[in-house]
């Protein structure tokens, strides 16, 4: 039988100020403590998710916002947010119908078994890759078969896809929704054994979707994606990929290992005018691992914004680590988060890359890249909107349980932003800014710290913009908090001790 699916962890959506810390009796702790979640998919089984010795668990002392990032006085949601679920949440326990109902079951419902026109068919619970001729283990190009899976599923009432444990070889890129406006969830059976792997032709990313729909809601998780290090010439080379946005729906990601990318980890690549802004765009409970570039990267157009952008309880190790990137002069920037949002949360989330360290009072730059050139590596970059410094890029958002290590720069606001907080946030080791400030309405609280870094704190106002007003300022700090009351994950993850969570699945 199909058992439950696990639920996804409680996001702090689109944190549009610092909100209430988390309990610290509810806040997992170092070793392993099983995480309470809330359901937030149609699935009702709730389940213990073991990451390698840390049990990753949501906020849930965050307030809520709206998708335009804003909150009322008393934390509770004063707009709409979509949810992958069927019910729309609209304030703490409170949900009205969701209009995609018709178009999924829960698992205890079933449908007969659909006929395509493919070879395969798909069970009444979710459409086995293996049912359309996939092979674990065999070094032969699954991607036809993964695709026709996925073109099958979007047929049926559970629109599921299914990838048993094995490694599964990517010659060419898989289209999250066959090239159409869908709802589709694609799950691996374990985010350890359920290895997706790049084939040496593969000349684009494994997971990816233009974009550009007016409906797009993609669920993926439970998998590793091994990008092997290989790259295109194009510079493209991402685990995930979404080409342009989307007007309704969502891309949540959970229980992923994202390993090697020759590019990016995810990309969002809609920074182009006339391009949609990304709605709802989750990243949790995951590992991102030597990425070519940056670790996740989020663009946005000129005359458009992405709205609720979450990245909790992830750890992202060694972003930036190949040539790529860089111009003919040697010059470059990688990021371990980079994105522009409207409403956005990175909560709980460990950078540690080693592009630097520091040894013999001399700063030492170990990656290829920061040796030949002047590429500049960042814990977490703010981005400009499209090429415009004129309008408020990365806003209304929390920067909240964070620990970063070893970039040239800590939290870098490169765009004009505004109404961001900073908070219990330490960073250790960096030869530039622990933070460098631009814009109007931030914070930066007394429990940010910057140790061992150049200068840790610039503000600027460069780039044409003049007006750093009501900026409250009061960190970075010399002396940190003890680093278990920042509450980040620990940054001992390597790739021997990945996340690792079980979804075995029968599709009946």
């Amino acid at each position: 039988m199909c058992r439950g699916l696990p639920t996804l962890s409680l996001l702090a959506l689109a944190l549009g100020c610092s909100g209430a810390p988390v309990d610290d009796a509810t806040q997992t702790d170092a070793m392993g403590s099983t995480a309470s979640t809330a359901s937030m998919t149609s699935q009702s089984v709730t389940a213990t998710t073991s990451t390698g010795g840390v049990t990753s668990q949501g906020p849930t002392g965050e307030p809520s916002t709206t998708s335009a990032g804003e909150t009322d006085s008393s934390g509770e949601t004063s707009g709409e947010t979509t949810e992958d679920s069927d019910s729309v949440t609209t304030g703490p326990g409170e949900t009205t119908s969701d209009p995609d109902t018709t178009e999924t079951t829960s698992d205890s419902e079933t449908t007969e078994p659909t006929e395509t026109d493919g070879e395969g068919v798909c069970g009444t619970k979710c459409c086995d890759i293996t049912e359309f001729g996939a092979v674990a283990d065999d070094d032969i190009d699954d991607q036809p078969a993964i695709q026709a899976a996925i073109t099958a599923a979007l047929a049926t009432d559970h629109r599921f896809v299914y990838i048993p444990t094995g490694t599964w070889d990517i010659g060419s890129t898989i289209d999250m929704t066959s090239g159409q406006p869908a709802k589709v969830t694609i799950a691996g059976a374990d985010s350890k054994a359920t290895r997706l792997r790049w084939m040496d032709n593969l000349n684009y990313s494994i997971f990816n979707t233009h974009g550009g729909h007016d409906y797009f809601k993609v669920d993926l998780r439970t998998l590793t994606i091994d990008g092997r290090h290989l790259e295109h010439a194009s510079g493209s080379g991402h685990g995930v990929r979404a080409g342009n946005g989307w007007e309704d729906g969502h891309l949540h990601m959970q229980y992923l290992n994202i390993l090697h990318p020759g590019f990016y980890g995810v990309g969002i690549q809609n920074g182009d005018p006339g391009d949609l802004g990304a709605l709802s765009v989750w990243l949790t409970d995951s590992y991102v691992a030597d990425t070519g570039s940056d670790g996740v990267d989020f663009k946005a157009p000129p005359d458009a914004n992405n709205y609720d952008v979450q990245i909790q309880n992830v750890v992202f190790h060694n972003v930036g680590n190949s040539v790529r990137g860089l111009d003919e002069q040697g010059n470059g920037s990688d990021a371990g988060i980079d994105l522009t949002a409207d409403g956005f949360g990175i909560y709980r989330v460990t950078i540690v890359t080693d592009a630097y360290k520091h040894f013999d009072n001399v700063w030492h730059p170990l990656f290829e890249k920061n040796v030949s050139g002047t590429n500049t590596i960042q814990g977490i970059r703010l981005r400009k909107r499209g090429n415009s410094w004129a309008e408020p890029a990365a806003r209304n958002g929390s920067i909240n349980r964070v620990y970063i290590k070893y970039p040239e720069r800590g939290v870098f606001f490169e765009g004009w932003n505004q109404g961001v907080v900073i908070e219990r946030t330490h960073i250790k080791s960096v030869p530039l800014d622990g933070v460098y400030l631009r814009g109007v309405d931030n914070t930066i609280e007394s429990t940010v710290c910057a140790v061992d870094a150049g200068t840790p704190l610039t503000v600027s106002s460069a780039n044409g913009n003049a007006n750093m007003q009501n900026n409250t300022i009061d960190g970075p700090v010399a002396n940190c908090i003890p680093i278990e009351e920042v509450g980040a994950l620990p940054e001992n993850r390597d790739q021997n001790n990945l996340i690792d969570v079980a979804e075995p699945m029968d599709c009946e």
